[in-house]
């Protein structure tokens, strides 16, 4: 990429933010607006799990989202050189209990799992409960930070010129003869190329075309609700998961117990009565939960798509690329997407 190209980016969360770190580290001048505080949303919100085996079975989509997987590792270990901030990320395994996925369909996206009992399951996550149900072991899904994760993007971007623009709430976005204008509460930006990955809220932008209107492919909310609690050390190795209950552990010691999948809208207001749900779900899984100290919950929306698949690419032949649409995958998918729209863009 030539230095003298620009490029803004619509949204500061782990995609936007890897995107603009990766387009930065290729010469480009970026700037990223994001309506509230970067890092403050879904990515702030979720638990950090990578973990393609409950989410997929087959198609480009698991394929996709096992590359993306494969590159953590050097994702994470680059950004950790590069600013000196330290970022909880392992390769720890998934144990899911009663999964209704095609284990041989999985395998054949290159997702690996295999069957165990209730002995070997009980040794590979200590403290889970003695319960009934179907085994099978994950190895590869991993766990990372999100919040550590974007610390350390935000620090990468910084150090390379990247522009982030808080607080800037994108009224339209217009596309012009090689030129993308931006119309927000703090003025209008225009550069040469744009793209937009802005969670759920990004097929809500009003887009011009030519002076005509065009919709962006649509999103919608799914609120998550999660629940931590503090323990002294990690006592659990893999995450645990049945249905819509889950349980993962930072290296801290922290536990976060999740979710809920409720299409409520921007709806924030959090009951009692929900968080105690997400709670019980996860102690059936593992008792243990209930001895840890300080409980904290929160809430998320996870950018679902209209067509069930993430927009990863240009849109149409135009100097605007799409980065949302994710679903709950948002965290799995960043290296992956941020490689592929940077090499689209510089292309």
């Amino acid at each position: 990429m030539c230095q003298h190209e620009t490029v803004i980016i619509v949204g500061a969360g782990i995609i936007g933010l890897s995107l603009a770190w990766r387009l930065a580290q290729r010469g480009a001048r970026v700037t990223v607006l994001d309506r509230s505080a970067a890092a403050g949303e879904a990515s702030w919100a979720a638990a950090g799990m990578l973990a393609p085996g409950g989410e997929f079975e087959s198609g480009e989509t698991a394929r996709f989202a096992v590359e993306s997987l494969r590159m953590y590792p050097d994702f994470v270990r680059e950004l950790e050189e590069t600013t000196g901030c330290p970022i909880d990320f392992r390769v720890c395994g998934t144990l899911e209990i009663d999964s209704d996925a095609d284990p041989e369909h999985q395998a054949q996206n290159g997702i690996r799992s295999y069957a165990v009992d209730l002995v070997e399951a009980m040794k590979l996550a200590p403290g889970m409960a003695a319960i009934e149900g179907a085994f099978r072991f994950y190895p590869d899904d991993a766990l990372v930070d999100p919040r550590e994760a974007c610390r350390a993007l935000l620090s990468a971007c910084a150090a390379l010129g990247v522009r982030i623009v808080e607080n800037c709430d994108v009224k339209r976005i217009g596309i012009g003869s090689g030129s993308v204008s931006i119309d927000t509460s703090q003025g209008v930006f225009e550069d040469d190329r744009a793209a937009v990955a802005a969670g759920a809220w990004s097929g809500a932008i009003p887009l011009t075309m030519g002076g005509l209107q065009r919709p962006l492919p649509g999103t919608y909310p799914v609120r998550g609700v999660l629940a931590g609690r503090k323990f002294p050390h990690r006592t659990l190795g893999p995450f645990l998961r049945r249905g819509l209950s889950y349980l993962v552990q930072r290296e801290s010691g922290l536990a976060i117990a999740g979710t809920t999948s409720e299409k409520v809208g921007f709806e924030r207001s959090l009951t009692n009565e929900t968080v105690a749900n997400v709670i019980a779900g996860v102690e059936a899984l593992w008792p243990d939960f209930a001895k840890g100290t300080e409980t904290d919950s929160w809430l998320g929306f996870r950018p679902a798509s209209d067509t069930g698949e993430p927009h990863i690419g240009r849109f149409e032949d135009t100097p605007l690329w799409l980065a949302y649409g994710h679903f709950r995958n948002g965290i799995l998918m960043a290296p992956g997407t941020a490689a592929r729209i940077a090499d689209e863009m510089t292309f």
